[in-house]
């Protein structure tokens, strides 16, 4: 299990960062202090899901829900 920082760059003055992580586990371990406003988690198991953070540091899913689910 693990996750891995892909991407650190900046954005009209703000960074942000994207992690790939194996698990839920494994991007609820990636520390406070690297997630802001806008940072990306892709979750590959057990299905791809894609996650951004807002200004709370808190996760949102970004992956589309079917009706019914």
């Amino acid at each position: 299990m693990a996750y891995k920082m892909t991407k650190h760059g900046s954005l009209d003055n703000e960074v942000t960062n994207e992690f790939f992580c194996d698990t839920i586990e494994d991007r609820d371990a990636i520390p406070t202090s690297n997630i802001n406003l806008g940072t990306v988690a892709v979750v590959l198991k057990p299905a791809i899901q894609i996650f951004i953070a807002d200004s709370s540091k808190q996760w949102n899913s970004m992956t589309p829900v079917e009706e019914g689910d």
